[in-house]
């Protein structure tokens, strides 16, 4: 798992400087094909799967409802994602998630390897259940 150097600055400067950080209004769980590292690399594409959307970490919620209070270092998601039916020729293989702050481009912020990896086939959904994403600081 691999916080961004943008978060792990934000960090940084709040917990060492006091510099209070700008806190998004949402949160927002992406999809990859392979490990985004710290920049976000290998988000599913719209050309492999035209309907496939970040989704919305809150459910429509305020921020407090994308993830648990932190403890031990880390946190998981509250609400499950629900991701739309893969409309594209080809099944996409997806073995990694990121956290972002818009639903379209904005700042990644954490990505990680999913508990499974899994093999979309045309029509089917992809389903990232409530405490299923973890991420960790160490």
């Amino acid at each position: 798992m691999a916080v961004s150097t943008y978060l792990a600055n934000l960090m940084l400067d709040a917990g060492m400087r006091g510099i209070a950080p700008a806190v998004p209004d949402k949160l927002y769980v992406s999809l990859h094909t392979a490990d985004p590292g710290k920049t976000g690399a290998g988000e599913v594409t719209p050309e492999a799967w035209p309907a496939y959307a970040r989704q919305d970490a809150t459910a429509g919620g305020e921020l407090g409802a994308a993830f648990l209070p932190a403890a031990d270092s880390g946190t998981s998601n509250k609400q499950k994602l629900l991701f739309p039916a893969l409309d594209g020729a080809d099944p996409v293989e997806v073995t990694h998630f990121g956290v972002w702050t818009d639903v379209g481009g904005g700042t990644y912020l954490y990505g990680g390897e999913l508990e499974k990896a899994r093999t979309i086939e045309t029509s089917d959904e992809a389903v990232i259940y409530a405490g299923s994403v973890t991420l960790s600081v160490a």
